[in-house]
Order: C-alpha cells, then structure tokens, then sequence
C-alpha cells in the first residue's frame, strides 16, 4: 500500500521516496488527502509499480530486464560472425531441453527453405 490515510505516510513506487502528508483544518477537524503526486520526483502515477516486460518491479532497485546502452553494446554479437557462428553461440547457451527444440525448428525452417527454392511448395 503506497498511501496510509491514518498516518499519511506515503511511499513512491517509482522513486522509493517515503514521506508523510501534512493535516489540513476546515475549521471543525483535521483531515488528510491522498497527494496528486509524489514529493519528491512530482511523478503523477507514483502509486503505481513500474512495470518491465510485462513484470512489476517496485522501488529504486528496479533494474531493466533488457540491458540498454552501453551494455546492450557489450552484449551485441559481432557482426563480423557468420549466420552460423552467431546460431552456435546462441544455441551454446540454452539447456539441452531448449537447445534440442530449436534445432529442430532450425531444420524444419531449412527445409522449408529448399523446397520453395524447388517450387515444390
């Protein structure tokens, strides 16, 4: 819960941000209102977890699923590889259950290949 009405504590799902909101006097009581927006990165849906890929992912240690910049960089395989030096280094990484699937997919996609190439398809 990012909002508590007794206490006014609120926590910001994006920045991590905790702070309290201040009472306010219409002249018989105080009373608290649930903020617009967090006080301190002015995020409008504050409240709200992020989501990456589908998955919730709370607070400042929210980490991206898919590197970006610098180390999608890193991560790029070198173009210099040929088709099937990239598809080995792909397939080295998979379990054996997985890498077992996409052989056969990979030969189902080569044989697929050869008869359009003979017009038998």
């Amino acid at each position: 819960m990012s909002y508590d009405e007794k206490t006014g504590h609120c926590f910001c799902e994006r920045c991590g941000y905790d702070w309290t909101v201040r009472q306010k006097f219409n002249g018989n009581n105080y009373y608290r209102i649930e903020p617009r927006s967090c006080a301190k990165c002015k995020s409008k849906v504050w409240n709200h977890p992020r989501v990456y890929a589908g998955k919730y992912v709370s607070g400042t240690l929210a980490k991206r699923f898919k590197p970006t910049g610098r180390a999608a960089a890193r991560q790029r395989i070198d173009t210099n590889q040929t088709k099937q030096e990239k598809l080995n280094a792909i397939l080295n990484e998979l379990s054996p259950e997985e890498r077992c699937a996409a052989e056969k997919i990979i030969i189902i996609h080569e044989l697929a290949a050869m008869l359009e190439e003979l017009g038998l398809r």
